[in-house]
């Protein structure tokens, strides 16, 4: 068994603060449930050996809010008996933690070469798109473990007291997903088919999700909202064919637990006191904001064609809660098996 060797920040509540050094860089995200989802539920040795022979060797991943290169790190590591020369771009928005991510993959072995870093605010489209070479080889992978809290704006977390008391001061770049949660995770979503490689690109996303589906004949807002966040801005390959609009068709799915929390038990696990209840219910019930779950997310992108239909078939699964716990929980096996059924469909 290969180990990985990771150096990053503590938590904002032992550092007492979200930003540190002389530049006041955000800190980086510590190592948390989440961060060991994708890792724990997504064997990609096995995918991408398991992926006809295309002749490209050169296995390339992507990294959204890389913080600490957990994602791209601990894949690179899993990957280096069959793709050994996999390279990996870490984007984050925070200088440091891109710091921290060079740091770390060169730690783990990871050849400097194999590796580089892009700052740049991912809900700006263009911009992003200014920094990147569209003219550059696909990505096969892209990872991602966005900052998906719905914080509440200053003007309403902020009592008489101090703006010590704003809620929005206590959530840094890596956590604060905006008002409903779900800016980067949208960005991330919209960019993706104009980055994947047709017919074996993975999209892999570990994440809060508000509104969960609630099986077949239940809520489906969340995935409607996913399909029109993946179709909303068709692929334009114009460095392969002049102005023609491709349309990136892909099968994905949605896991999360079999019991998401309620809108007032988050609200009680997030708020200090009643004031702080009281104002995280009232932003919650402002975003339509029912319920809340951890989860993962994964899409294949298979083909890019020049109709609309179907752009994205998106189905959900829930994740039964057993006695070694939920989908996030650090080694429950139950939740493992139950991904690798889930996903073997659009696996393949």
């Amino acid at each position: 068994r290969t180990q990985i060797v990771l150096v990053t920040d503590c938590h904002p509540t032992v550092l007492s603060r979200t930003t540190l050094g002389e530049a006041e860089d955000g800190a980086v995200m510590y190592i948390g449930p989440d961060s060991l989802a994708l890792v724990q539920h997504l064997p990609l040795q096995q995918y991408i050996s398991s992926l006809p022979d295309d002749g490209n060797k050169n296995t390339k991943i992507i990294d959204f809010c890389a913080g600490s290169g957990i994602q791209a790190i601990s894949t690179m590591v899993s990957l280096k008996w069959c793709r050994p020369d996999a390279t990996a771009l870490f984007v984050d928005i925070n200088d440091r933690a891109l710091r921290f991510a060079k740091f770390n993959a060169l730690l783990n072995g990871i050849q400097e070469e194999r590796i580089s870093t892009m700052n740049v605010d991912i809900t700006a489209e263009n911009d992003f798109i200014e920094h990147i070479k569209f003219d550059n080889e696909p990505f096969d992978i892209i990872l991602a473990n966005p900052p998906f809290i719905p914080v509440p704006g200053k003007s309403a977390s902020s009592d008489s007291r101090s703006d010590d008391s704003c809620i929005e001061n206590r959530y840094g770049l890596f956590s604060s997903g905006g008002p409903s949660g779900e800016d980067v995770l949208e960005s991330i979503i919209s960019l993706s088919p104009k980055l994947l490689r047709p017919k074996r690109g993975l999209l892999a996303i570990v994440s809060e999700f508000m509104n969960p589906p609630e099986g077949k004949e239940g809520n489906q807002i969340l995935l409607h909202k996913i399909k029109k966040w993946w179709s909303g801005r068709p692929t334009s390959f114009e460095h392969h064919n002049g102005e023609e609009i491709i349309h990136a068709h892909a099968k994905g799915i949605l896991l999360t637990n079999e019991y998401p929390v309620s809108a007032a038990t988050y609200s009680s696990r997030r708020a200090d006191n009643e004031f702080e209840f009281n104002t995280w219910s009232n932003h919650l019930k402002s975003c339509n904001i029912d319920s809340v779950s951890p989860g993962l997310m994964f899409v294949k992108l298979y083909e890019q064609r020049k109709n609309e239909d179907d752009d994205l078939i998106m189905i959900s699964s829930r994740v039964p809660r057993t006695g070694l716990g939920s989908i996030w929980t650090p080694f429950n096996i139950e939740a493992v098996y139950h991904t690798k059924r889930a996903c073997a469909e659009i696996m393949k």
